[in-house]
């Protein structure tokens, strides 16, 4: 980004070429670099980070193409009732099918901003490397892998199904992340509290004392 900034415009296309760099790469680079001079509160940073939690859509294919990524955006468009995203973000590794042409102009033609990890950055996606991780370390998951596509794919719906639904997730107060994103989460945990509030008012077993 320093030496996009130190050349005249004219030459910029040259240089990111060179360095293998999209455009779109570098003015979110700039925008991340402008939003750090003015850092959000931590609660702030902790509610944003808290809503990419569900897992929104997923494929399984056996090879990568930027075609197929693009499709898959539309997919997970369609099914939320096509939403306008502009404004959105979509934050992912270097891979080619990420920064290929396809995918790249569906993006601008949703309003969809593209976000690419740094190089040499290897914590800077530490969402979906945690998911990855619940994933692989799942005890279902089969060790010798799959015998084919369908039966990946058959795999990873039911663990889709029970990650969004069933997984009591520890940076969300043990709550499931669909209902995390449903908003369910305020009654949910406002009714486990009450239950431990009528815990502690109940005395010991043999005892007369009570929680003041």
């Amino acid at each position: 980004m320093t030496e996009a900034a130190a050349v005249p415009q004219a030459e910029l296309g040259a240089l990111l070429r060179r360095k293998g760099v999209h455009e779109a790469q570098l003015v979110e680079w700039r925008a991340a670099a402008m939003a750090g001079l003015q850092r959000p509160s931590r609660r702030e940073r902790k509610a944003a980070n808290l809503e990419r939690l569900k897992i929104l859509g997923w494929d399984v294919h056996e090879a990568e193409a930027s075609e197929l990524a693009a499709s898959l955006i539309e997919r997970i468009r369609g099914e939320a009732g096509r939403i306008d995203l502009t404004g959105w973000g979509l934050h992912s590794d270097n891979g080619s099918p990420m920064k290929g042409a396809t995918m790249l102009a569906t993006l601008q033609r949703l309003g969809v901003v593209p976000s690419f990890i740094r190089p040499s950055v290897s914590d800077d996606n530490p969402y979906s490397e945690a998911l990855f991780r619940t994933l692989k370390y799942c005890p279902e998951y089969p060790s010798t892998g799959f015998a084919s596509v369908a039966d990946a794919r058959a795999w990873v719906a039911r663990f889709v199904a029970w990650y969004n639904h069933e997984h009591q997730h520890s940076g969300i107060g043990y709550v499931a992340p669909a209902d995390r994103h449903d908003g369910k989460d305020v009654a949910i945990l406002a009714a486990r509290k009450a239950v431990y509030e009528r815990a502690c008012d109940r005395p010991p077993s043999g005892s007369q004392l009570s929680r003041r």
